[in-house]
């Protein structure tokens, strides 16, 4: 039967791996590996993100010790070697926020954009990714809050937050919609047993 515990998104990156990089070419000397190996991908991408997160905000010492500080988390180390979601949702929920960060400091549409097209992939891959939503709009009510009591300056950067909350409500369920096959047919019942 379909497991629809989950979405598809990292499930077919399991799939894929072992396809491709197991059965075609041969890059792993035990099958496992390659299905785990996506998940080490994302775990790994995430040191990266937290190094450039870091370095961005606070300077290249900061990143390095964030980025040191995550690889040194037992658990976090140990879930990046499962073919689980654990590592893969951590990875996605922080490239959003990060996405969501950056469409705060700049002009035009792409951070927005980017903010709603992780949103639909992090959606796609598990249920946590929910709680973004909540914690997007609290923060971009608070700028303007902010904007409103203490800086009126403060209100372009108000208005980008919303303007991000508004991309992922928008793109972030088309993105998850289009990468599921499973809810394509009979999509509100399957969305229901979801």
């Amino acid at each position: 039967a379909a497991n629809h515990e989950h979405p598809a998104l990292v499930k077919s990156l399991f799939a894929l791996s072992n396809l491709v990089l197991q059965k075609r070419f041969g890059l792993f000397e035990m099958e496992g590996t390659s299905y785990r190996f996506p998940a080490m991908l994302m775990a790994s991408a995430l040191v990266g993100l937290v190094y450039l997160w870091g370095s961005r905000a606070r300077g290249r010492a900061a990143g390095l010790s964030a980025a040191l500080l995550l690889i040194a988390m037992p658990r976090y180390f140990y879930h990046a070697h499962l073919a689980c979601f654990d590592a893969p949702i951590v990875f996605l929920f922080a490239l959003c926020l990060y996405a969501y960060s950056r469409s705060i400091e700049s002009e035009g549409a792409l951070w927005p954009v980017l903010t709603g097209v992780f949103f639909g992939l992090a959606l796609d891959t598990k249920h946590n990714s929910w709680f973004l939503p909540f914690i997007v709009g609290l923060h971009a009510s608070w700028l303007v809050l902010r904007a409103w009591l203490f800086d009126k300056a403060e209100a372009r950067a108000a208005k980008r937050a919303w303007l991000s909350l508004g991309c992922m409500a928008a793109l972030g369920p088309l993105v998850f919609y289009a990468l599921w096959p499973w809810i394509w047919h009979d999509t509100w019942a399957r969305l229901g047993a979801y």
